[in-house]
């Protein structure tokens, strides 16, 4: 009898002791799969955080090239009032410049270019005068135009000198007395404009200008200096 109760108690204590372990065994499951489902749903909240973040960095990155774009399009501006720095400052450092010896009206003369743009300073000092225009500016591309000035490279000559003549004053030469017909002041300056053409032509009179067809393959504007 006493056996009996003995193995009873045994099994008592053997069932308990399982059923304990199971729930431990079942809690210890829901904890790994509720730290499981926390981390997941920490990592989709990261990568939902850093997605705009994505998308920014391309917004910028199509806003730039739109920028770069824009500069790119069109002919670029430039100034013949400009001195040596403003124009430096404007365009760039990818230029030449030297300075001779004039041996005409002035001491010195110095010529600072870029591809198909040129600007020529005449001046009696050493150096060219910080607060000194340019006395003629050429471009030789419509990668430029001159400020104020509907004319580019490449355009009809005819329509260029139309335009110039409803716009602009003739020059004057005073040696001769007389209005030059291919030639205007550029708006209220004492600069003249010129237009090369790809016949090499002097248009001298208004029936020229009907019946010569040309095109224009160079612009200047110059300061004459007698």
């Amino acid at each position: 009898m006493k056996k009996i109760m003995s193995l009873l108690c045994l099994l008592v204590v053997f069932t308990v002791v399982m059923t304990g372990c199971g729930n431990n065994s079942k809690n210890t499951l829901n904890t790994e799969e509720k730290n499981t489902s926390n981390t997941q749903q920490t990592d989709d909240m990261t990568n939902e955080a850093q997605e705009p973040e994505v998308e920014t960095e391309k917004e910028k990155a199509d806003d730039t090239t739109n920028e770069i774009q824009d500069t790119e399009k069109g002919p670029i501006e430039v100034d013949v009032n400009w001195t040596k720095d403003e124009i430096t400052n404007a365009l760039g450092e990818d230029y030449t410049f030297e300075t001779h010896e004039d041996g005409a009206y002035f001491l010195y003369y110095s010529m600072l270019e870029y591809d198909d743009l040129y600007f020529y300073f005449y001046h009696d000092t050493e150096t060219v005068p910080s607060d000194a225009a340019a006395n003629l500016m050429g471009i030789k591309s419509n990668k430029y135009k001159v400020k104020d000035l509907d004319v580019e490279v490449g355009d009809s000559y005819k329509e260029a000198w139309e335009y110039c003549d409803a716009n602009f004053k003739h020059a004057y030469d005073h040696h001769s007395d007389e209005d030059v017909f291919d030639r205007f002041y550029y708006k209220d300056t004492y600069y003249w404009t010129y237009f090369g053409n790809d016949k090499d032509y002097q248009y001298m009179t208004q029936e020229e200008i009907d019946t010569v067809d040309s095109t224009i393959t160079y612009i200047e504007l110059f300061a004459p200096v007698d």
